[in-house]
């Protein structure tokens, strides 16, 4: 459950599809040279085999006519031939075995050879004060350049939108504070330390997901709300009743302790991620990340999503990521990308009043 939940979670699906399309590339043609390899040496036994029963039948039929040799040499000497093509078939089937064993034991080295993450702190983090990025820039294969000298202060809990085009490195920014990756150069600060000197599950613990596709597990609604947080019941109701979902759960059979999954349709798209939502308020970590989490959502649930933004994320580091800026004007930052550099900065008012990329990309929106 673990690895699932931190695929889907921190949203490094594409990085480990792109692992695994290699390692099943990779594993076919092995599996294919190999079966080809078997299928000749069979095809090749087969037809030598063929050719000495032809042959015994043809040689010992005309000894046998002429009287030179008995049926029962003939037939034993067949039998022999029987063997040999049987024994030599399974020696073949055998190898094919070991190579496919072998190609196993060599996909679980590399399982066993993958490095772990590299836990180069020690310090406790109690709360979140303050967060800066100072001089940020990171490349995914020390060439290309995703973020450029990303520079910003947080002195305070507030609400941060990061806004740009496709492609501009959003998710990457907000995937750094995490340490999803190593910077390539500049420092993150939490609390005016470098953020390396905490422990990983120190930082992490005060870090909540939200992201467009909702994860839903294979348990109770309840059981949903608490994964991860071990919040009391009584709160797991407060949130749901902020958020508008508690009416919905209460009207399914079971109510809370209704069991539910990815694939059945008890809840509906926005229902689910309304759950997700309040689950990743009830870890009340100090940072909540929220990407994209209305894309996918009709109006309503827009709404709902809205303004619970502004009731429970009013005394947290909230990073928002979304296309549909009207969702994002009453943030208390907005921060516009392009081309993995900070293009513009301020609060809606003020980047509408200045007319520039971001005032372009509002009017294009709308």
């Amino acid at each position: 459950m673990e690895s699932y939940e931190t695929t889907k979670t921190l949203r490094l699906e594409e990085i480990n599809l792109n692992d695994i399309y290699q390692n099943l590339e990779m594993n076919k043609e092995r599996a294919i040279k190999s079966s080809r390899i078997t299928n000749i040496h069979s095809m090749l036994f087969a037809i030598l085999s063929f050719a000495a029963l032809i042959a015994t039948i043809i040689v010992g039929g005309n000894k046998l006519i002429i009287g030179a040799t008995a049926s029962s040499t003939i037939m034993m000497f067949e039998n022999y031939l029987s063997n040999i093509n049987n024994n030599v078939s399974n020696l073949v089937d055998h190898m094919h075995n070991i190579t496919n064993r072998y190609n196993q034991f060599l996909n679980i080295l590399q399982i066993i050879d993958m490095q772990k993450e590299e836990e180069t702190g020690n310090k406790k983090l109690s709360k979140v004060l303050s967060i800066e990025f100072k001089n940020v820039c990171f490349s995914y294969d020390g060439q290309k350049m995703v973020l450029n000298d990303i520079n910003f202060n947080l002195a305070k809990p507030q609400k941060v939108a990061i806004v740009g085009r496709s492609g501009v490195g959003k998710t990457t920014l907000v995937n750094l504070l995490p340490r999803f990756y190593p910077l390539s150069s500049g420092e993150i600060l939490i609390n005016g330390e470098n953020f390396e000197k905490y422990k990983l599950s120190e930082l992490r613990k005060h870090i909540s997901f939200v992201f467009q596709q909702p994860v839903v597990l294979s348990m109770t609604i309840l059981e949903n709300l608490q994964y991860g947080n071990n919040a009391k019941f009584e709160d797991v109701q407060k949130v749901c009743k902020q958020i508008g979902l508690h009416k919905k759960i209460m009207s399914l059979d079971g109510g809370y302790s209704c069991k539910i999954s990815n694939e059945t349709d008890v809840l509906s798209f926005g229902e689910k991620q309304l759950l997700n939502y309040a689950r990743a308020i009830l870890k009340n970590g100090d940072i909540v990340i929220l990407d994209e989490v209305t894309s996918n959502l009709d109006l309503e649930f827009e709404r709902l999503v809205t303004k619970a933004n502004n009731k429970m994320l009013s005394n947290k580091f909230a990073f928002i990521i979304a296309h549909r800026l009207n969702t994002i004007k009453n943030a208390d930052l907005i921060i516009f990308l392009e081309n993995g550099n900070i293009k513009e900065i301020g609060t809606h008012a003020q980047l509408i009043e200045n007319r520039g990329s971001y005032y372009e990309l509002y009017k294009s929106k709308l």
